[in-house]
């Protein structure tokens, strides 16, 4: 599975550099989700150019569509409680691994919420033992994961008075002076330590200096191929590191050197000539498959270690798709990485598997690589989530991959909002009536978690809508919220079409019954939104938040075409687009 990995302009192809084994062949999973199949590309990315139905289409944007598509197999795998099980108990590094790389994919914000809820909740399972190597760096994780969804670390716990900063913080110096933590750092040692920094760091807590001094002391010198690197610890830092051996499993190794990297990045002036160190020592690791081992001599890349070194090449503001890290064209660690990642022809789509998973896959890989595949480190922006719901496309008959609706029209029957129809075809073109857009507009909402009636009793609310209608419960659900009402001869005219105005005012009355708000009144001193929109238009009001939002646009002669009836495929759009506007960057209001 591949995002587009077109070379930068200006640059050529990298030479091999020495020291580095011819990689030797590896099963490939074979498995890879085409781009041109993956359901998150056609939502997120986009169509061509020119309008359709009145709708530009969305600005190019780097969608990630790989990092998506795990993030929707990592959601899967997140219990009812909001965390990774581990059997019965909670998996404390796989809920936050996953919760940073929903975050960093800007994918399923349902189950982000349940997570950071759950961490917000549960400090104490968190933190496990402060004298359990693993504290200091779950501790970290949970700030940074906390921080991203702009909820204040240093008051958690079910009264609001674990501080989490404060608690990282007390392990400080608890093994040796300048490390956190207090069990033995001999596997862990540069991990922790520099995702305690960049937790710090990114709070702006104070990163104490003793601290980076602890891990810049730890960084290899030597001969070539170890200079620049970590090991996870050295208790002696006096005499120069051997290289790395892979038979004996020793030397510096990537991981910890691409942890040190992204937080030298954060807290060293550039140009820092520690964190240029590390880079060229990540140059030497890296295999003719373009990802990166553990050690350098292994044949060949692993998602891991592939995933954490494309954090560290971002965070020091290089690109991992071109430039020193592609040893030719179109071989990069991107390239090396998205061909671990299972594709729609097996049961876990999305996920990647690993060196270790036999082809299947791989949780602690698939929690690593997401984060990789949306080029991010552990220091995850707040993010900016988008309705993907599934990773292989839906199709119809008349409805094929290339379809400039393809991605908003498999979003909706992916949610069970519309279905197609029994001869296999969807009708993208034909219009929509006034019963399928407010059931439309029903599923939607009990689907992102609105008061919805389920029943219809009594006489049925209109004299062309019986208690057995089959839209019975979504006509009645729609007059009862002021979203679609009947007319003044009692009738509702359920199969009549609707028009694009009336879609436009359905759309931003939903939108009210969600947020409590409604749209602003059209000036009636200044001009309309398009020139057979005047500011006096019955649904000016509506028009003008529907474009305002970048729900709709016009067409191409300056016109709305307000009285047109509105698509099945246009409404596919609308209902997408007006639901991401209900997924936000996560408040801490929102929990």
């Amino acid at each position: 599975m591949h995002v587009d990995l077109a070379q930068p302009p200006g640059q050529s192809p990298t030479p091999r550099r020495r020291g580095v084994r011819p990689a030797a062949p590896r099963a490939r999973v074979h498995r890879r989700v085409a781009t041109a199949t993956l359901l998150v590309m056609a939502l997120l990315a986009g169509v061509g150019a020119g309008t359709v139905d009145g709708l530009e289409p969305p600005a190019p944007v780097d969608t990630q569509p790989a990092a998506a598509a795990g993030a929707l197999w990592l959601a899967a795998q997140v219990g009812p409680d909001g965390y990774v099980p581990a059997g019965e108990a909670p998996d404390v590094g796989a809920t936050l691994d996953v919760g940073l790389s929903l975050a960093a994919s800007g994918t399923a914000a349902p189950t982000f919420a349940a997570i950071i809820e759950w961490v917000r909740a549960n400090p104490d399972v968190v933190a496990g033992s402060l004298d359990d190597s693993a504290s200091p760096a779950r501790l970290a994780l949970a700030i940074l994961l906390l921080n991203a969804a702009g909820v204040d670390p240093t008051g958690v716990g079910p009264d609001g008075d674990v501080d989490l900063v404060a608690l990282l913080g007390s392990t400080f110096g608890g093994f040796e002076a300048g490390l956190y933590g207090a069990a033995a750092p001999t596997f862990d040692g540069a991990f922790r330590q520099s995702l305690a920094i960049m937790a710090l760091h990114t709070v702006d807590a104070t990163v104490p200096e003793a601290a980076v001094d602890w891990l810049l002391e730890q960084q290899c010198s030597g001969a070539p191929g170890a200079v620049g690197g970590w090991e996870a610890y050295r208790a002696d830092t006096g005499p120069e590191c051997q290289l790395p051996d892979p038979d004996t499993f020793s030397g510096p190794d990537t991981n910890q050197t691409a942890l040190a990297a992204q937080a030298l990045s954060l807290v060293l002036d550039p140009p820092a000539y520690e964190l240029s160190l590390a880079l060229d020592f990540l140059v030497e690791a890296q295999t003719l498959d373009g990802g990166f081992p553990y050690l350098t001599g292994q044949p060949a890349g692993d998602p891991n270690s592939t995933a954490l070194v494309i954090g560290a090449i971002v965070a020091a503001g290089e690109d991992p798709r071109g430039g020193r890290w592609e040893i030719a064209e179109g071989v990069h660690p991107l390239t090396s990485l998205l061909d671990w990642q299972l594709g729609c022809d097996t049961d876990t789509p999305g996920a990647f598997a690993s060196p270790f998973s036999g082809g299947a896959a791989d949780l602690f890989a698939s929690r690593q690589a997401v984060l990789g595949a949306a080029l991010s480190g552990y220091a995850v922006a707040a993010p900016s989530f988008a309705p993907v719901s599934q990773v292989c496309p839906t199709t119809f008959d008349d409805v094929d991959l290339d379809h400039p609706f393809n991605g908003d029209i498999s979003w909706l029957v992916a949610n069970g909002i519309a279905s197609g129809y029994a001869d296999g075809t969807f009708r993208p073109t034909a219009p929509v009536s006034r019963q399928a857009a407010v059931a439309f507009l029903f599923r939607t909402s009990a689907l992102w978690g609105g008061d919805v009636a389920e029943e219809c009793d009594g006489e049925g609310p209109f004299s062309d809508v019986p208690a057995d209608h089959v839209f019975c419960a979504e006509i009645t659900w729609s007059a009862a919220n002021g979203i679609a009402v009947g007319y003044a001869d009692g009738t509702f005219r359920p199969t009549a079409p609707v028009s694009r105005q009336a879609s436009a005012a359905f759309l931003a009355r939903t939108s009210g019954l969600w947020n409590g708000t409604a749209p602003a009144q059209c000036d009636t001193e200044a001009q309309g939104p398009f020139s057979d929109v005047p500011s006096d238009h019955r649904f000016c009001p509506e028009i003008t938040w529907l474009v305002d939002n970048g729900i709709a646009s016009g067409y191409e002669d300056g016109t709305f075409r307000p009285t047109e009836p509105v698509s099945r495929q246009a409404m596919a759009r609308f209902l997408s687009f007006t639901v991401v506007l209900h997924l936000p960057p996560v408040p801490p209001e929102t929990f």
